[in-house]
């Protein structure tokens, strides 16, 4: 088993390495990939954070933190869209998804 003294060690060097995989993951997947994937990696991230702060609390994370937390990934996942054309990622200014490619100007509302 692991301590919490050693979870922090364990967790800092793995949040860097997942915030790496996810950067690169969004710079150079393919449209389909992205769009399929996103949801897992949006969940993962919130799970990893979830878990750094509860070793940081020492097992006395708030509820509402928690609830927060879920919140954060639902409007990641809801929010961000992805351009089928240009295949760039693009994220939401404010609570509105983004209609139209930032990029290139292709609609994203395609059906």
């Amino acid at each position: 088993m692991i301590s919490r003294n050693t979870m922090p060690v364990l967790l800092i060097p793995f949040w860097i390495v997942l915030a790496g995989a996810t950067f690169e993951f969004y710079r150079t997947a393919k449209y389909e990939t992205k769009v399929r994937f996103h949801p897992y990696i949006q969940v993962l991230i919130v799970v990893v954070f979830m878990a750094f702060c509860e070793v940081m609390t020492r097992g006395s994370l708030p509820v509402p933190f928690l609830a927060f937390g879920a919140l954060i990934a639902f409007l990641n996942i809801r929010l961000t869209r992805f351009c089928p054309k240009c295949n760039a990622t693009l994220r939401p200014m404010g609570f509105f998804r983004p209609s139209y490619c930032a990029k290139c100007g292709a609609s994203l509302d395609v059906n």
